[in-house]
């Protein structure tokens, strides 16, 4: 669009090339447009995790897949972090437990096991710890919020990690606070390594040995927008990104609902690759009961999936606030009204059946929930947690 030959062009076709931004409501309201009708694709279905407070249901192919695999393993070499190492993955896996046949090929093929975040009780997490100290991973890896949990029960309980021989520690899905990475270096005595990636376009930005973030601009091209703009010089707004490999489902000037900023310059780690700073780029709370805490990026997550799964997208965005120890008020905006009885039960079933029959649910319906100072839709708020 800046080279005066394809302008006129353009201006004689009456052609704009100038793509409006696709935000997430317009993805879910239009998913079967945004589809290929091309047959030629191999692909798979996923649901992202909710972390904006709007879960989604959409479709990547292997080729894309393949693409941000390749960014992870060109950024976990900087840290000399080779493939098929040992992992070991503190994750949600929500309500259904992964197949024999899955454990056995992540196990066998993948050098990965994985540990649920859903529950993390004193006699869980041991049962973790003793499981670890067999498998002796190599790469520990999941969010911060639970690895910070399981940092801290370890320390409390004064229990032997460097029988774990753990390189290192990679941090995904939410903000990887100093007091957290501090914490658990201390205690590993290795590498904590944050990664910014979403499941809609992949790995997006990697933190390299001098603690820059490094965005994968070979894969996706990145925007940062403030009020429908470009931002100006080292100023936060919107990060916008396009996926230049998914050819099933294309995701083009997406808003993914994270704020950063892009920063001028080369790192002196010899990475050519363009630095981003994500310091409020997502963030949530921990969960704080009577007798335990747990993530709450897990949970809430997990629930939007089940949601968005129960309610056939009647739900459009959520928000949840811990008002205290036992009682949690959920706010809904609604795309189809007739979904709220399902949207209650299976809100309350689920949330009950983690931490515990006495919670008290409070539900209410709003027209819309308004965005952060920031800029971030945040989707979790605990008033308990400090």
């Amino acid at each position: 669009m800046y080279v005066p030959y394809y302008q006129g062009i353009f201006n004689s076709l009456g052609f704009n090339p100038e793509l409006p931004f696709l935000e997430k409501q317009d993805f879910i309201t239009n998913t079967e447009k945004i589809k290929t009708t091309c047959k030629n694709f191999s692909f798979y279905e996923a649901k992202t995790s909710g972390s904006t407070g709007i879960p989604l249901s959409l479709l990547t192919d292997y080729n894309s897949v393949a693409h941000s695999i390749a960014a992870r393993i060109r950024a976990e070499r900087w840290w000399n972090l080779d493939y098929g190492l040992k992992e070991a993955h503190f994750w949600g896996q929500g309500f259904t437990k992964p197949s024999v046949r899955l454990r056995i090929t992540d196990m066998l093929l993948r050098n990965k096991m994985v540990f649920s975040t859903i529950d993390l009780t004193s006699e869980i997490i041991y049962e973790y710890y003793k499981k670890l100290l067999r498998f002796k991973p190599d790469i520990i890896y999941g969010n911060p919020s639970a690895l910070y949990i399981f940092a801290r029960f370890i320390e409390e309980n004064k229990l032997d990690v460097s029988r774990l021989r753990t390189k290192a520690i990679i941090s995904t899905t939410e903000i990887l606070h100093e007091y957290q990475r501090h914490f658990i270096h201390s205690l590993f005595k290795c590498p904590v390594i944050n990664e910014y990636g979403a499941a809609e376009v992949g790995i997006i930005a990697y933190e390299c040995p001098h603690h820059n973030m490094h965005l994968s601009t070979d894969n996706l091209i990145i925007e940062i927008v403030k009020d429908g703009t470009p931002a100006g010089t080292n100023e936060f707004g919107e990060i916008v990104v396009t996926n230049l490999n998914n050819y099933i489902m294309p995701f083009i000037r997406y808003k993914i609902g994270d704020v950063g900023r892009l920063i001028e310059g080369e790192c002196s780690c010899g990475v050519k690759l363009p630095l981003l700073d994500l310091t409020i780029g997502r963030d949530c709370d921990t969960i704080v009961l009577e007798d335990r805490e747990l993530p709450g990026a897990v949970l809430f997550s997990c629930l939007g999936k089940e949601l968005l799964k129960y309610t056939n997208s009647g739900l459009k965005v959520y928000k949840v606030f811990q008002k205290s120890l036992n009682h949690f008020k959920f706010q809904y905006v609604l795309r189809d009204e007739g979904v709220r009885d399902r949207i209650e039960h299976e809100t309350t079933r689920i949330v009950r059946s983690i931490l515990g029959p006495h919670i008290q649910l409070e539900f209410e319906y709003v027209d819309d929930i308004p965005r952060e100072e920031s800029g971030k839709l945040r989707y979790f708020v605990s008033e308990v947690f400090e």
